[in-house]
């Protein structure tokens, strides 16, 4: 505790750091920058129950330094900002434990669109794609992971690659035509 988790910027060509603010316990993979947004999920436990908790997606503005909760006591992480720094796509898991993609609206924190992945598979780690129209994602299910791109209008998918247990890793980037992606 004597070191707590915080946001910190670089000058480039300095080095010299500056602490823009102090978060909670967050995911690894859970930082997303654009536009004049930070984003990221927050881990909260319960105050009595030990495995009991949610996560709330949060995001501060650089331009006039608020923060503030995008969803509150939710199960959800991977936060992804659109390019145009008008929504975030996040990874919701619903009280049935079923993985959904929900697209959030950053000005009124409304859910703008909802994309079940039904009860056999878990989206992973979404990126948006330059344009704004796609998302990339990892998938999972039973027979491993796999490479996926969401249209962010209509929620359907494209499987790139199929299920395997090669490690897919990170989140991918959508690049032009190409998906960049660990593995």
């Amino acid at each position: 505790l004597k070191d707590p988790a915080r946001i910190v910027r670089m000058n480039g060509k300095t080095g010299r750091e500056e602490k823009i603010l102090t978060i909670g316990s967050a995911g690894d993979e859970s930082l997303s920058v654009a536009g004049h947004f930070i984003c990221w999920a927050e881990q909260v436990n319960h105050p009595r129950w030990q495995n009991s908790g949610y996560s709330n997606i949060r995001i501060h503005d650089l331009q006039n330094g608020t923060t503030r909760n995008l969803t509150h006591h939710g199960r959800c992480f991977a936060p992804s900002i659109s390019h145009d720094g008008k929504y975030v796509a996040v990874i919701r898991i619903d009280p049935e434990n079923r993985s959904e993609l929900e697209i959030i609206s950053i000005p009124d924190r409304e859910i703008i669109k909802t994309y079940s992945f039904g009860n056999n598979l878990l989206g992973l780690t979404p990126r948006w794609f330059p344009d704004d129209k796609s998302i990339a994602l990892i998938t999972m299910n039973e027979k491993g992971k796999s490479l996926a791109v969401m249209n962010a209008a209509t929620g359907k998918l494209h499987f790139y690659l199929p299920f395997g247990f090669t490690d897919i890793s990170g989140p991918p980037a959508g690049y032009k035509n190409y998906i960049l992606f660990n593995a």
